[in-house]
């Protein structure tokens, strides 16, 4: 089985937000958040944590058997992830300077990335309903206090 995840970040006036998507076939899993993270500071980092957030999920709830596509509107980060990021695995981490900030991030992406299956495809904003729906995620308000929630739905 495939298992197709949508996700979407943003930063505006100092929030820093995520939203993802998985699509497995038999139902429909949303999550959003805040990002934590003090180094994460640029839109692409955003992206690449919201990216880092789902494979997580992934992680926990299907077995390594199911592949996985990611749809992102982060064309810099899709790319990197498609022809970069085995590059820099392989040359002990030594990233242009522009992403040492992030180094953290990058390495847990090769590490999710390694035990199944996973490919990774740049889409235009908001070009599906999914996209669209993602997109509005990352625009919900979320408490400081409350770390995002889950939703599941099944397909109508």
């Amino acid at each position: 089985m495939k298992i197709i995840v949508y996700t979407d970040a943003s930063i505006k006036n100092g929030h820093k937000r995520y939203a993802y998507i998985i699509l497995d076939g038999e139902g429909i899993i949303e999550q959003h958040g805040i990002i934590r993270d003090d180094l994460v500071e640029k839109s692409c980092h955003a992206e690449l944590t919201a990216i880092i957030k789902a494979l997580r999920a992934v992680k926990k709830l299907y077995n390594a058997e199911h592949e996985v596509l990611i749809k992102s509107d982060a064309r810099d980060v899709i790319n990197i992830a498609k022809y970069k990021l085995s590059e820099w695995a392989n040359t002990e981490w030594n990233l242009p300077q522009s992403q040492k900030q992030i180094a953290h991030l990058w390495k847990e992406l090769y590490n999710l990335t390694t035990s199944r299956k996973t490919s990774f495809q740049w889409i235009k904003r908001r070009s599906d309903r999914f996209a669209k729906r993602c997109d509005k995620l990352t625009r919900i308000r979320t408490q400081k206090k409350n770390k995002g929630f889950i939703i599941r739905r099944i397909y109508e």
